[in-house]
């Protein structure tokens, strides 16, 4: 070997020696950078330059570039998960560490944290309906959602954010108002409904009952005296008073609760008396009594009917009275004319309380028919009546010669 090469050779011996012992003592590594600068600037070597592409100590890496995030950084330091810079090579954070758990995975991939609208019910949370939306049940802060929490929900009327009634908002999160059973400020009554006449209003103010006797007509009432007396026009009942109602009023001589005569009291609520009437006999002998009709007047000018019995139409009236019947139509209608004109008789007479009216109409139908047995039925009783329970009044009394 020559000398020139022994020379070389203690030379880079002396080098490596060098540089081993430096390395036994070189400081920390983040002053590194600055004691192999010395280092290089103390044997001739050229500073490293970071960014010009060459890999050169002490780089960790050099991409050609001074601009961290794409796996080599400004300083050209060989850029890793956890290092709290978010690189180009598949993160998607750095939060500076390792850990799961945070929000930034190991891998430094973002992490699905638990939390409210995530569909998912997690510890802490009632409810998780996939949004953050209050009024669907489910609030914004996974809470259920019921009547007195504030929130109107569907089905709700109000919500005061509690469960009292008697604030304008029931317990059951529906609006207090009249008529729903519950009094509240304002109201002297409240029934359940918002009806009237059952002593609450429809406005939920006492009702001052209708009621008979108070002096105002209600429903169902036909009058109101502001009494509760019968006997004066209007009832207890409040019903009007009238005859046949079974109260005694004035102007009434009895009430039996009905509008019939022959009962003892009339349909005009008088008392009946015992009919009164005379005879033809009576008649017949005392012509001197006779109002209204004179003896010698003939059947047909007073029955018109009669003139259908040419043989009896134009005998007197007191020759009627002597009639004794026979056969067959013509002795059916003398059987009733004799009763007839005695009745007529007893029906004009101011003194005789005679129990028939009408007795021209009704013999005159009867004659009408031409029946035998009608004009007899008749006259059977008319003959009745004209023999009267209490006679007949009339000076002479009763004779039927």
């Amino acid at each position: 070997m020559s000398k020139r090469s022994l020379l070389a050779c203690t030379g880079f011996i002396g080098i490596g020696l060098f540089l081993a012992g430096v390395l036994a003592f070189s400081p920390a590594a983040d002053a590194r950078p600055k004691f192999w600068n010395g280092v290089k600037q103390s044997l001739g070597i050229p500073e490293a330059v970071c960014g010009n592409g060459k890999l050169e100590s002490p780089e960790e890496c050099d991409d050609g570039n001074t601009s961290s995030g794409d796996g080599c950084d400004s300083g050209c330091k060989t850029e890793f998960c956890g290092d709290g810079v978010v690189n180009n090579n598949g993160e998607e954070c750095d939060d500076g560490n390792t850990d799961s758990g945070d929000g930034c995975s190991a891998d430094c991939l973002i992490e699905q944290l638990e939390k409210c609208g995530d569909g998912v019910l997690d510890d802490g949370e009632e409810c998780d309906d996939g949004n953050t939306t209050s009024g669907d049940g489910c609030s914004s802060e996974c809470i259920v959602e019921k009547c007195g929490d504030g929130v109107v929900q569907d089905g709700e009327e109000c919500d005061d954010g509690n469960t009292t009634s008697g604030d304008g908002c029931t317990a059951d999160c529906l609006d207090e108002k009249c008529g729903d059973g519950v009094l509240q400020d304002g109201e002297e009554c409240d029934d359940g409904n918002t009806e009237n006449g059952d002593g609450c209003s429809a406005d939920c103010l006492i009702e001052q009952l209708e009621k008979c006797g108070d002096g105002v007509l209600d429903d169902g009432e036909e009058c109101d005296d502001g009494n509760s007396d019968d006997g004066d026009g209007c009832s207890s009942d409040c019903l009007i008073e009238k005859c046949g109602d079974g109260i005694l009023q004035d102007g009434e001589e009895c009430d039996d609760g009905n509008n019939e005569d022959g009962d003892g009291c009339t349909a005009d609520c008088l008392i009946e008396k015992e009919a009164e009437g005379c005879t033809p006999g009576f008649w017949k002998n005392h012509t001197s009594h006779w109002v209204g009709y004179v003896p010698g007047a003939t059947v047909g000018s007073v029955f018109a009917e009669a003139n259908g019995f040419p043989a009896l139409a134009d005998d007197s009236l007191v020759e009627a009275l002597e009639y004794q019947g026979g056969r067959g139509a013509i002795g059916g209608a003398r059987i009733l004319l004799r009763a007839a004109v005695a009745a007529l008789l007893n029906e004009a007479h101011p003194e005789v309380d005679y129990s028939v009216d009408g007795v021209i109409a009704l013999v005159d139908a009867a004659l009408a028919t031409g029946d035998r047995d009608t004009m007899i039925g008749l006259g059977g009783l008319l003959d009745g009546a004209n023999n009267g329970a209490d006679g007949c009044p009339l000076s002479g009394g009763n004779t039927n010669q």
